[in-house]
């Protein structure tokens, strides 16, 4: 019994460890590549058909990451074949992110790559014996900014969603 309990207050921990995560990402991601604007930008402001198709994109070739990630152990040289997904995240990323207004996408999509950025970086570290850190926390955390983004694309946040990203608005200023 003393177990379940413990196993229990560790998952709580956990998730509220992982949302806090989304907070204080999103609060530094958004400083990257700033272009000094003449107007306050809109953090909840609509997006295009086309941005929606970029984020789309991005997110579709963030799940063949996942899946090496997920199945590393399976997979010969797993920190290679997920290097060179994620490579191709990454560019379709550079190419969408310039095209997106300072908003709640672009933020929350700044902290999903770079979650995916760090599970590269912690399999390639595994790969050369330099750590023994598991990047599950860093999958788990990708996978909330994903589901998160989608949300935001297809205009359908919850509350609890919603003060969440307000939350992370006030971070990233």
């Amino acid at each position: 019994m003393e177990n379940a309990n413990t196993r229990s207050i560790l998952t709580a921990s956990f998730v509220f460890a992982q949302l806090l995560g989304v907070v204080l990402a999103c609060s530094s991601s958004g400083n990257l590549n700033n272009r000094p604007t003449a107007t306050k930008p809109d953090p909840k402001a609509p997006l295009t058909e086309e941005q929606k198709t970029d984020l789309y994109a991005v997110m579709k070739l963030t799940d063949k990451c996942d899946s090496v990630a997920k199945n590393r152990s399976k997979i010969r040289n797993a920190w290679g074949v997920y290097i060179a997904e994620y490579t191709k995240a990454d560019d379709k990323y550079r190419e969408v992110r310039p095209k997106l207004s300072k908003n709640d996408a672009r933020m929350i999509l700044d902290g999903m790559m770079t979650a995916y950025e760090s599970i590269g970086q912690i399999l390639l570290a595994r790969y050369e014996r330099k750590t023994k850190e598991s990047p599950d926390d860093w999958i788990i955390l990708a996978g909330i900014r994903k589901e998160l983004l989608k949300r935001i694309v297809e205009n359908n946040l919850t509350p609890e969603m919603e003060r969440l990203l307000e939350t992370a608005r006030e971070n990233d200023k």
